[in-house]
């Protein structure tokens, strides 16, 4: 479970367009996350092509609050994410995301939808399957107080709120 956040957190960032808030959907429950979930993650590369890896950095700010760069490395696409998580069950997590800064638009304005919701499954040991919000799914016009009601209830059906398009990450060091 330890090193499933730090994947989740990865997978977010190339789709959080696809559902977006801009208040936390979270304001607290969350769960500290394990140190070893700090370092070097990398996704499988698109079609099994090595040079197509995407990588991303994870490491503890404070408290229950992380930082997340990704696409790490040599890149201009780089943005900057505060990552909290709660677990929902064993080897699962829930990660919430605010987008910090990036390198091409700089900091977001304060009105900014800056907020998002990832679903991490730990797969094995240092490795991960990330899913995101689906853009037509139950979440889909609903404010972050509404989002949070629907990923907090008892019986919430993640397979209808996150896509069917999953994300595997592993963690390189």
């Amino acid at each position: 479970m330890k090193h499933a956040t730090g994947i989740c957190a990865l997978v977010c960032m190339w789709l959080l367009p696809g559902c977006m808030f801009e208040k936390p959907v979270f304001t607290g429950g969350f769960s500290p996350l394990p140190g070893a979930m700090a370092g070097v993650w990398v996704s499988a590369g698109e079609g099994g092509d090595p040079r197509k890896d995407q990588f991303a950095v994870f490491a503890a700010l404070s408290g229950d609050s992380w930082l997340l760069a990704y696409p790490a490395g040599m890149s201009d696409e780089a943005t900057y994410y505060e990552v909290q998580g709660r677990q929902v069950a064993p080897g699962r997590l829930l990660l919430q995301l605010r987008t910090i800064a990036s390198f091409a638009e700089g900091v977001p304005d304060a009105e900014a939808k800056r907020y998002t919701v990832i679903l991490l499954d730990q797969e094995a040991a240092g490795s991960v399957r990330v899913r995101l919000i689906e853009q037509n799914g139950p979440l889909k016009g609903k404010t972050a107080e509404e989002a949070a009601g629907i990923l907090g209830a008892p019986d919430a059906d993640f397979d209808a709120i996150f896509g069917d398009d999953p994300m595997d990450f592993r963690l390189l060091k």
